[in-house]
């Protein structure tokens, strides 16, 4: 018991490590807890809390996709897709350039949507990404097909962060994908 209260960096959650502590009570293990020089760290993101991923489209967000969709003659049904969890979706056009951005793309990369437009999502990409993925994801959408991948990619402070990405592409009448819809999230 003692090894635990000594370094507070393995502790994950404070309910968890009381529920599970033996002996004396909570009381005590709490001030077993508190260190003699505290030190206070910034909050540096709120997915600490939500878990993140959590977020779902604003209405304004799935106005813009269904326009997007009528004017592109999209044959598909945003409706499951807009469901799962993510922290921010982006469409490209068959070149790979972002053609919209959601809101929540900027509290993700530290890039406004405005500023992502027209460029490829490799802009986000550094040192540490994976070529062998990124080569992955480019002949599946060539293929016209769906994709899973975890890549690193870089905010505009160029902090790292590990992305989960859905890429979905987005048929037009003449069944070729003519976009693709890129669902992310931070793990």
């Amino acid at each position: 018991m003692a090894n635990r209260t000594r370094d507070l960096n393995n502790i994950f959650s404070l309910d968890l490590y009381l529920e599970t502590s033996r002996g004396t009570g909570r009381k005590h293990q709490l001030q077993k807890l508190i260190p003699s020089k505290a030190t206070c760290h910034p909050l540096m993101c709120w997915d600490i809390a939500s878990g993140g991923g959590n977020k779902k489209p604003t209405a304004a967000e799935v106005q813009h996709l269904q326009k997007l969709a009528a004017r592109y003659h999209w044959t598909i049904d945003f409706e499951p897709i807009l469901v799962k969890k993510f922290d921010a979706l982006i469409v490209t056009d068959s070149d790979q350039k972002i053609i919209w951005a959601s809101q929540v793309f900027k509290t993700m990369t530290g890039y406004s949507p405005t500023y992502a437009l027209h460029k490829k999502p490799s802009f986000l990409q550094g040192k540490k990404t994976s070529q062998k993925t990124r080569k992955e994801i480019r002949e599946v959408i060539k293929k016209g097909e769906a994709v899973e991948a975890t890549i690193i990619n870089y905010r505009k402070d160029g902090s790292e962060y590990l992305c989960q990405i859905e890429i979905i592409p987005l048929f037009s009448k003449s069944l070729l994908p003519s976009h693709f819809l890129a669902i992310e999230k931070m793990i």
